[in-house]
Order: C-alpha cells, then sequence, then structure tokens
C-alpha cells in the first residue's frame, strides 16, 4: 500500500489546516472589529445628542463619530467587496475538510486496506482544488511557517521529527535556506 504517499497526504492536509486557520483568524478578526464598530458608533452619536448636548464635548464627539461612520463604512464596503462571510465560510470548511483527511490518513495507514484508497484519493483531490483555490494567496513564508506547524503536529508528541529535507527540527526554527520549512539546514 502507498504508506508514504497516504503519509504525504496527511503532511499536506495539516499544512493547508494550518494555512486556512491563519487566514480565518485574521478574516474573523476584521468581522469582529467591523461589529465592534457598527455598536460604537451609534452610541457616539446618541452621546453626542442626549448627553453632550450643548456642552464642549458635543462637538468633539460628533467629530470622532464622523470619524468613525467613514471608518465603518469603508470597513463594510471593503467586507462586501472582498466577500469576507464567504471567505469565512471557504476557510471554516477549508479547516474541517483538512482535518477529516489528516484523520482518515491515520485511519487508512493502520488499517492497510486497499479497496478504500480509491473514494480517498478522490475526495482529497476535491480538497486539494478547493485549497488551491482559497489558499492562492499565500506566500512562501506562510507555508513555510504552516509546514513547521505541520511537522509537529504529524505525530504528536514524537519531539525527534524532522523536516524531510533538512533535518532540521521545527520545534527549534532558526531562518534558513530550505525551500520547504525555511529552517536553517543541519
Amino acid at each position: 500500500m502507498g504508506t508514504k504517499r497516504i503519509e504525504q497526504i496527511r503532511t499536506n492536509a495539516l499544512v493547508a489546516k494550518e494555512l486556512h486557520t491563519k487566514k480565518l483568524r485574521g478574516r474573523n478578526g476584521y468581522k469582529i472589529a467591523l461589529n465592534v464598530m457598527t455598536i460604537i458608533v451609534p452610541i457616539l452619536f446618541l452621546t453626542a445628542q442626549y448627553w453632550a448636548k450643548s456642552t464642549q464635548l458635543e462637538f468633539v464627539i460628533n467629530f470622532v463619530a464622523s470619524l468613525g461612520s467613514v471608518g465603518l463604512l469603508c470597513m463594510a464596503i471593503i467586507a462586501i467587496i472582498i466577500d469576507l462571510d464567504g471567505k469565512i465560510i471557504k476557510h471554516t470548511i477549508g479547516v474541517k475538510s483538512n482535518i477529516y483527511v489528516a484523520t482518515e490518513s491515520i485511519k487508512l495507514m493502520e488499517e492497510n486496506e486497499e479497496s478504500k484508497l480509491g473514494w480517498f484519493y478522490t475526495y482529497v483531490a476535491e480538497v486539494d482544488a478547493a485549497d488551491a483555490d482559497s489558499l492562492s494567496g499565500v506566500s512562501g513564508k506562510e507555508k513555510m511557517a504552516a509546514f513547521r506547524e505541520a511537522l509537529k503536529q504529524l505525530f504528536p508528541g514524537e519531539s525527534s521529527i524532522v523536516c524531510p529535507v533538512c533535518n532540521a527540527s521545527p520545534y527549534i526554527y532558526e531562518a534558513g535556506s530550505c525551500q520547504v520549512c525555511g529552517n536553517k539546514p543541519k
């Protein structure tokens, strides 16, 4: 059976999961900031309208609220243009799909059943295609960092794991020339 191939598929799935998780964290942070602004801006206007009316603070609060409104409007337009909600959904599905592939890889290596490989390879191809679409803008450095994290998860609890290309430990990172993990070769 193609144990090496399945192990490579597991590694790729863990790398993709890490990349999706990182993208999801950033997109969710943007969504939280947008939600916070959606609450704060009306509160500022109401404060200026009722609490600070006819005081010296009214002008300052109105000015800050107006700046907040412009910021909120810009953030909302950006969220619509980049389809923020759609990207969050894609990355969430990407995380789940790649966790599933990584888990099934372990089962297939343990069971050693050739008959189950056909559907698995087909499913992996579909997940890889979706990953290629949603992770197309990922930089080389991000991929290398994700690979180091994936190596740590490949065999949990085994600290002797090393990059298959440069033999460097993912637990000890020194910027280097390895094309796969970015670590300094050993």
